[in-house]
């Protein structure tokens, strides 16, 4: 595995918590309007798509492919815009960390699945116990940042 995709998905990692902080201050600038935040920030990585696809050339070609995909491939769109409100929404109500660790056991706990079964295209990856202690490790970090301060006042007191 190289270091560049390491390091480029750490970044793309930040952003995504840079961005939900970001978009939550921004609904609550719009008057604690989650979907009218998630619209604005699609609009927006939209026409910056739009600019670079364009400054590249080619549109046409790629477009003229669009109505041979299966149409479950556009359902990208969708669930990207389902995630984005999600944490635009959740991001005040449960806090950026506990926010972003629920997310990202999810996420986890989805691309396993996919990965054993060969889901939607995926190459198969089977579950090992490795992968399973690993995603047991998470969920106890998970428990730990939600309830880890709860527990420990517990035997404390």
């Amino acid at each position: 595995m190289s270091i560049g995709f390491i390091a480029l998905a750490l970044f793309a990692g930040m952003c995504f918590a840079v961005q939900a902080s970001v978009n939550a201050n921004l609904a609550h600038g719009l008057g604690d309007a989650p979907i009218v935040a998630t619209l604005v920030s699609f609009t927006v990585g939209t026409l910056i798509l739009l600019v670079v696809t364009l400054a590249r050339g080619g549109l046409g070609g790629y477009l003229v492919q669009l109505p041979k995909q299966p149409a479950w491939t556009l359902a990208g769109g969708a669930l990207g815009c389902m995630a984005l409100f999600t944490t635009v929404f959740l991001t005040p109500r449960l806090g950026l960390a506990n926010m972003l660790l629920l997310i990202i056991f999810g996420q986890l706990t989805a691309a396993v699945t996919l990965d054993h079964f060969g889901f939607l295209g995926m190459a198969e990856r089977h579950i090992t116990p490795m992968r399973l202690m690993g995603l047991a490790l998470m969920l106890c970090g998970v428990a730990l940042v939600l309830q880890g301060d709860k527990w420990l006042a517990k035997f404390i007191n």
